[in-house]
């Protein structure tokens, strides 16, 4: 056979193999050596960056320091992040007391003053103000919210009370009852012990936490307060005091559905949650609002603020705080921000930066001490709370007709297990004049989200709402109507249609965005709670400096002992002032002491509005 038919032999029959150049030998050779030689580099280079971690994470810095717009650049001597209750108080205190020496400026990341204290009037109703947000308070015991509310003139009238009505209705699992049908045994419809089958859920929720700590007992120093098996109490949950205490397996289904509050599903520290029990399962608390609503206080505060010379910027959020060192100005923060309205960048430089502001808010600016100062892990010691607020105006109270009078409903409140949860009622004072009136009701951990899925752009919106950030829906509203008639065991006619529906949602999961024709809006949680194992006294304290060696601070009502009211901001604004900015405490000590004294009296502190 010739070398040519070889040739075509070879291309026909794919079993004959080819010889192979020494050339392609070559090529292949060098291609499998580097390819080892690299994949041994990058094992090396893993290994070593392995080897060189440590327990302490390093943050990227995405910004640098822009020193030289520092020469021409206005440095405010305080900049406050947040207009909040917080943020406005300390702004205000240091004008006031200081206001020659500090120029100070707030930004504020929405279109307006508040913070989660957000007021709003309905339309066609002047009596009562729609709370958005916190909606009261409690003179009593509450010393710096009395005592700034009487400093600006604010007006306030009585909150309607969760008064003690027998004929109220409840809607637990399916089964309607009256208050009065709880105190006997078998009628609700829950597995308890035969000691607690003719309680209330309120009762219950006491005897548990009585059973722990009676109230003689409790003391609001963690140092001193008592422990249980040997462990103190704020190392407990407070999911772990209805075990700890013998309770029915279904005791703490019965407390979280009949109070109102999916709060009870979140284990945080026992030691805050008794204090908080002893304050709601008590019918003697003595509630008041500002007939402006609550965000009147940080708006107050606001107008004096700026009178006093103070600036206020909105639609401003901060993005990334640097610590910067300027030749002549000295230590110096810049403070890199994006305004909404204008879509840009701008930077703002201060020697003192006071962050006025919720946890998930801290936890989006770029601020290396959040990642590498020793105290970093206090910024986790509370657990984030979400909360919806729905208000549904009616050209009558429904809940007043003749068919439901039995219910006795004026004001107060009702409760369900459904995801309506709480309903509150706000009757027209003068009914011959104007009848209009309106219900909230109020949820919180996942029936808040179950009602943020409704208010969706992918529904129809209901046709008479405004509701700035979240839009209300048509099925949000049928669905809300439809849960008002099993609550109070009547018909959806009977409820009928509301005329205007509005919706706000507290959830810090969700993102930031600008809504139109509002501003921007900026996710913030209802409120925290301390997480169990935190000595909460000692954490309200060191958290105010995160990193001792810069002049940055914290502060409000997130990390103070009365979580979620405006009490606790304002307590731990006044700390941070007194300790960090050589301020006067804004109570005297005969008033600090009749506060002290105040709480012992009662044996109670709220940590929730």
């Amino acid at each position: 056979m010739s070398e040519k038919d070889q040739m075509i032999n070879r291309d026909l029959d794919p079993e004959i193999k080819r010889p192979i150049c020494c050339s392609c030998y070559t090529v292949i050779k060098i291609i499998v050596i580097s390819f080892t030689i690299a994949f041994g580099i990058a094992t090396i280079v893993l290994a070593v960056r392995l080897r060189g971690c440590d327990s302490k994470p390093k943050r990227v810095v995405h910004q640098q320091c822009n020193t030289s717009s520092l020469d021409d650049a206005e440095v405010q001597d305080i900049i406050i992040v947040g207009g909040g209750p917080a943020g406005m108080f300390a702004g205000y205190r240091l004008k006031k007391e200081k206001g020659s020496l500090h120029k100070v400026l707030v930004l504020e990341a929405t279109n307006r003053i508040g913070g989660r204290l957000y007021s709003e009037k309905l339309p066609g109703i002047e009596s009562h103000v729609a709370e958005l947000g916190g909606m009261r308070y409690i003179p009593d015991i509450q010393t710096y919210t009395e005592k700034v509310i009487n400093e600006m003139n604010i007006v306030t009238v009585t909150f309607p009370a969760d008064e003690e009505n027998e004929a109220r209705p409840y809607l637990l699992r399916n089964v309607f009852v009256q208050q009065k049908d709880l105190k006997t045994a078998g009628k609700a419809a829950y597995k308890l012990n035969k000691d607690e089958e003719d309680l209330t859920p309120r009762q219950v929720g006491r005897k548990v936490m009585e059973a722990i700590v009676p109230s003689d007992q409790m003391d609001r120093d963690p140092d001193k307060m008592m422990t249980v098996d040997g462990f103190p109490l704020l190392h407990y949950g407070t999911l772990n005091t209805f075990n700890l205490a013998n309770a029915s397996d279904d005791a703490h289904n019965y407390v979280r559905d009949g109070n109102g509050y999916s709060i009870a599903n979140i284990n945080y520290n026992a030691a805050t949650g008794i204090e908080e029990t002893r304050l709601t399962t008590g019918i003697d608390v003595n509630y008041s609002t500002p007939t402006d609503g609550m965000a009147a206080i940080p708006i107050t505060l606001a107008k004096r603020f700026e009178s006093l010379g103070g600036r206020i910027k909105k639609n401003t959020t901060v993005t990334a705080i640097i610590e910067c060192k300027h030749q002549s100005k000295g230590n110096v923060y810049q403070l890199t921000t994006y305004n909404y309205e204008t879509r840009k960048k701008v930077r703002y430089f201060a020697h003192k930066v006071i962050l006025a502001v919720t946890r998930s808010q801290l936890k989006r600016i770029h601020w290396d001490a959040l990642w590498t100062s020793p105290k970093r892990q206090l910024v986790d010691a509370v657990i984030s709370h979400q909360a919806a607020k729905i208000f549904l105006a009616f050209e009558e109270p429904w809940w007043r007709k003749e068919s439901l009078q039995y219910l006795n409903l004026t004001q107060g409140r009702s409760v369900s297990s459904l995801p309506t949860r709480q309903t509150y009622y706000f009757t027209a004072p003068n009914p011959a004049v104007n009848n209009r009136s309106f219900v909230m009701l109020y949820n919180d951990g996942p029936f808040a989200r179950f009602w943020e899925t409704l208010a969706s752009d992918s529904f129809n919106k209901f046709p008479t709402s405004n509701s700035a950030i979240f839009p209300m829906t048509d099925t949000l509203v049928k669905e809300a109507v439809r849960e008002l008639a099993l609550n109070h065991n009547t018909t959806e006619k009977v409820i009928g249609r509301p005329y205007f529906g509005w919706i706000m949602v507290w959830d810090n999961d969700l993102l930031p965005r600008k809504v139109e024709g509002y501003g921007p809006y900026m996710p913030s949680e209802s409120y925290a709670l301390w997480a169990p194992g935190y000595n909460y006294t000692e954490v309200t304290r060191n958290i105010i400096r995160l990193d001792e060696d810069q002049d940055i601070f914290i502060c409000g009502s997130v990390y103070s002992i009365q979580q979620g009211w405006v009490e606790g901001a304002l307590q731990h604004a006044d700390t941070m002032l007194t300790t960090y900015f050589n301020l006067s405490s804004y109570l005297s000590p005969s008033e600090m002491q009749a506060m002290k004294e105040s709480y012992y009296a009662n044996r109670r502190v709220p940590f929730y509005p």
